[in-house]
């Protein structure tokens, strides 16, 4: 790695004159050239300045002319052969794709790379973490370089701290969709684009988040869902102590909507057993009106039949009311109603 002179990132800057001389899009080339234009002037310097020292900079090749030579012709074969031709066109393709969403929403690529809201609370929150690396000279954050998932406890605090941490798994999914698709949308623009410390702490409090909050209902759930088909796609493996904090939550959340489940069905079951005791109980009712066929004791009204009741309801049936006000009606239960309305759809 190069080290940083003063206020001169020539390892950034050496990233972007590689995509600038690389890329055969013109978007991607007036993009990288107007940030190279910007770290140079931030150093007081030219784009040619700056390129110079560069060169000056890089090491010397080892191996003669026809080494070099060599490999500089077997890489273009390769870069040419029909299936790299046709990977690099669908990568521009999809690259031009998301360049065209983030000018979309975000109206120039100015305001793309400004520093939003939360971008800004990140880093007032870590300022007084900031430091320099003793060797390499890059930036740290307490000593944390961004690679690896051991974020160091202050770190922690500050990006946590900074705005009001996910409280459901779908506030924590939502977020990190968030950081990613802005991310995703910057790197169309500049293919070595790489998100401060603080961006990155943050994204991983997040991400142990989706991987830890209880689930508090289906939505929940199906967010987790996808969080873990995004793990999935990742194209590497993680931490294996993250994958197990994602397993063991998830049997949490099931074990938790096994017993709302069983709880409903002890429900439905009760109501059911108080729909059986009350038609029973009718029924008897029923059968005592029966040794006194001339009245109803309980409504005054004279003694039905239950082919009677029937009678009643089928001739309801066909006007378009509701079960309970057929029930009403008919002097009976909804759920007598429901069975005749059943019964004489063939069910």
């Amino acid at each position: 790695m190069l080290v940083e002179t003063g206020t001169l990132d020539l390892d950034r800057f050496a990233k972007i004159r590689r995509l600038h001389d690389s890329t055969t899009n013109a978007g991607e080339k007036a993009a990288a050239a107007t940030r190279m234009k910007v770290i140079a002037e931030t150093a007081g310097m030219t784009v040619e300045q700056v390129a110079s020292k560069l060169d000056a900079a890089a090491p010397k090749p080892v191996h003669d002319a026809f080494v070099g030579s060599s490999f500089a012709k077997a890489w273009a074969d390769l870069m040419n052969t029909p299936e790299q031709r046709a990977f690099e066109e669908k990568r521009a393709a999809e690259r031009e794709k998301q360049r065209q969403e983030a000018l979309r929403e975000h109206g120039t690529q100015e305001a793309l790379f400004d520093e939003n809201p939360w971008e800004r609370r990140l880093r007032e929150s870590c300022q007084p973490l900031l430091g320099r690396h003793a060797v390499h000279g890059y930036t740290t954050l307490d000593g944390w370089d961004g690679v690896g998932s051991r974020i160091p406890a202050k770190v922690r605090i500050a990006v946590s701290s900074a705005y009001r941490l996910p409280r459901t798994v779908t506030e924590a999914w939502d977020e990190t969709q968030f950081w990613e698709q802005l991310l995703d949308h910057r790197c169309a623009f500049e293919r070595d684009y790489e998100p401060w410390h603080w961006i990155r702490a943050r994204i991983q409090v997040v991400e142990e988040l989706c991987d830890t909050l209880p689930s508090r209902g289906i939505e929940d759930l199906q967010r987790r869902v996808e969080w873990m088909r995004h793990v999935n796609n990742l194209g590497w493996s993680r931490d294996v102590h993250e994958d197990n904090a994602l397993i063991d939550r998830l049997a949490a959340d099931v074990a938790s909507m096994a017993g709302v489940v069983t709880a409903l069905a002890g429900m439905v079951e009760r109501v059911s057993r108080q729909e059986m005791t009350s038609a029973a109980v009718q029924s008897g009712h029923e059968d005592h009106a029966s040794q006194h066929p001339a009245a109803d004791v309980r409504s005054g009204r004279p003694y039905r039949t239950n082919a009677d009741k029937r009678r009643d309801v089928l001739a309801l049936l066909g006007q378009g009311l509701t079960d309970r006000e057929i029930a009403r009606r008919a002097g009976v239960s909804p759920t007598t109603v429901g069975s005749i309305r059943n019964a004489q759809n063939g069910r």
